[in-house]
């Protein structure tokens, strides 16, 4: 690897590790707003239809109404109208809910595994680093 490559790997690197950093304190404040809204909600005793505008001394807060989740309701229903094929083709399952319903060596005859997902980060000050390893 060439010297100038490794001096913006290393930059990437440092870069990362600083907005690391400081994302880690919104991150923080992230959850507290979850708390919050779920707090507010409850207190302001809302209906998922409901949509408000609530006050602070210094904010004023407008809450809308919840957002639609549609699910199948009647499964056999859906497959007898679309017909085996049309539903078949089109029918997903997660592969939470086929660890669910099979065991490990009939997953193993259905289901590919590649390693291709979202990697996993972790940046810490070289001080630490050096101390750990």
């Amino acid at each position: 690897m060439a010297v100038s490559e490794k001096r913006i790997i290393a930059a990437l690197i440092d870069e990362l590790g600083s907005l690391d950093r400081e994302l880690a304190t919104f991150r923080k404040k992230e959850e507290r707003v979850k708390v919050i809204r779920a707090e507010l909600v409850a207190r302001l005793e809302l209906s998922p239809e409901d949509s408000v505008s609530a006050s602070g001394s210094r904010y004023v807060a407008t809450i809308g109404e919840a957002c639609i989740k549609r699910s199948v309701g009647d499964m056999p229903a859906l497959f007898n109208m679309l017909g085996k094929q049309t539903f078949l083709e089109n029918c997903s399952f997660g592969i939470e809910r086929i660890d669910y319903l099979l065991d490990a060596s009939l997953r193993q005859t259905v289901l590919e595994e590649k390693r291709n997902g979202v990697r996993l980060w972790k940046t810490v000050p070289k001080a630490v680093f050096a101390k750990s390893a």
